[in-house]
């Protein structure tokens, strides 16, 4: 189940990027929705225009046309929005046995790269 939701969260990042897929609109359907209190939502939809989130509701309707798309999520789980939400800043960037024989000021220094990287990432984001 777990791989389940990473991969598809995963495709969702991805699908959500404008550098890597330029679909002005895109509609997944029939999917289970994680809305943030440990539950999950069943028979909405959810929207993305550009690469924002613009709408989770039942019964979506869009032009399909050049730029959209309609995905059927196939009553996988969607996690919209979990991002970078939890991660080892000092693990992100070197193998895990390194941990155990570095210097912390050397792992202060690889995580401090670490979070800069992960920070870029949501400028980045944000700019588009």
């Amino acid at each position: 189940m777990k791989s389940k939701v990473l991969r598809l969260s995963v495709v969702l990042c991805l699908l959500t990027s404008s550098v890597v897929f330029a679909q002005n609109q895109i509609l997944i359907t029939n999917a289970k929705i994680f809305d943030g209190t440990n539950k999950l939502v069943e028979g909405k939809d959810v929207l993305i225009q550009g690469n924002k989130i613009v709408q989770i509701a039942e019964g979506i309707m869009i032009t399909l046309d050049e730029n959209s798309q309609i995905i059927d999520a196939a009553g996988k789980t969607l996690i919209p929005g979990l991002t970078d939400a939890h991660w080892h800043t000092m693990h992100a960037h070197i193998a895990s046995m390194q941990i155990f024989v570095n210097d912390i000021g050397y792992l202060t220094l690889v995580g401090a790269e670490a979070a800069e990287a992960a920070l870029m990432r949501v400028l980045h984001r944000s700019a588009m």
